[in-house]
């Protein structure tokens, strides 16, 4: 669930892995199925920041993509900036973006 931290900025903490994806619904729209702390931050009021933490493995990208299509969806007018650490990472990243078509 989110932790406020500083104003304008939730934390939110992934601990587990994300359950698996259905790629697509009987509509075409990918479906996905979230953690309660995935759901939280999908859900995130993308008028303050957030940041996600969390270890290997336990969704972040899958997460933030699942975030991304929701912006894109319901205020297609907002831009995301998204931070990564490693080049490998944000072509991983990338690629996932790609994948859902954003």
């Amino acid at each position: 669930m989110p932790q406020s931290t500083q104003a304008n900025q939730q934390r939110y903490m992934l601990d587990s892995p994300p359950p698996k994806t259905l790629l697509q619904d009987e509509d075409g729209a990918r479906a996905m199925t979230l953690t309660p702390e995935q759901l939280a931050f999908v859900n995130h009021d993308p008028s303050h920041h957030a940041r996600v933490l969390a270890g290997p493995g336990t969704g972040k990208s899958y997460t933030s993509v699942a975030f991304l299509e929701r912006l894109a969806r319901e205020r297609p007018e907002l831009r995301a900036r998204m931070l990564t650490f490693t080049r490998v990472a944000t072509d991983e990243f990338a690629q996932k973006m790609g994948d859902a078509q954003l």
